[in-house]
């Protein structure tokens, strides 16, 4: 079983389809030894999506954190040809994730407007959140999600031609 670490996490990554593509995570956090297991499949929203895979995931639990390089907008664009998993920080920064972090794999159920004036329409609720550490960006539950339901997280509401640019419903928790 392939194995990453980190300053916070351990991750414990197994295959789950004969190709490779789909993936099994155990996503254990140092701090505490507490672990989620969850999954990558092909989602409904976009592309792949990350999917609860043990009976409950409750809500309040770190799943996991997003870390990787740090620039402006405009260099991930310029290097990161696919920067479609970037996290903008309030400082308009990005985090281009590493490719081995599951939370890279956490949609958005947001159906995009036809005009930059057009309403955002979610088709499912969040089930999860980013929250801005000191140490880490974290990607949160805010409810219990059920085995094999799929984490869903709100980039947020700014937008720009029709794109989302940044989060705007961070909660830092003390």
């Amino acid at each position: 079983m392939p194995h990453e670490t980190d300053a916070l996490v351990e991750y414990d990554i197994q295959d789950v389809d004969s190709e490779g593509i789909d993936k099994l995570y155990r996503i254990t956090w140092k701090d505490t030894g507490s672990s989620v297991l969850v999954r990558t499949a092909d989602s409904i929203f976009h592309g792949k999506g990350l999917f609860c895979a043990q009976d409950c995931i409750p809500a309040g639990q770190r799943l996991d954190h997003y870390h990787g390089v740090i620039c402006t907008r405009q260099e991930a664009d310029r290097l990161h040809t696919s920067n479609m998993d970037s996290y903008s920080l309030f400082s308009s920064d990005v985090v281009v994730p590493y490719p081995h972090l599951p939370g890279r794999f956490c949609n958005d159920s947001v159906v995009l407007p036809d005009s930059d004036e057009g309403p955002l329409v979610y088709l499912k609720t969040a089930n999860a959140k980013f929250e801005e550490t000191p140490e880490a960006l974290i990607v949160r539950t805010i409810s219990d999600i059920q085995q094999d339901e799929e984490i869903i997280i709100s980039y947020g509401e700014v937008r720009e031609v029709g794109r989302i640019l940044q989060v705007q419903f961070v909660t830092i928790e003390s």
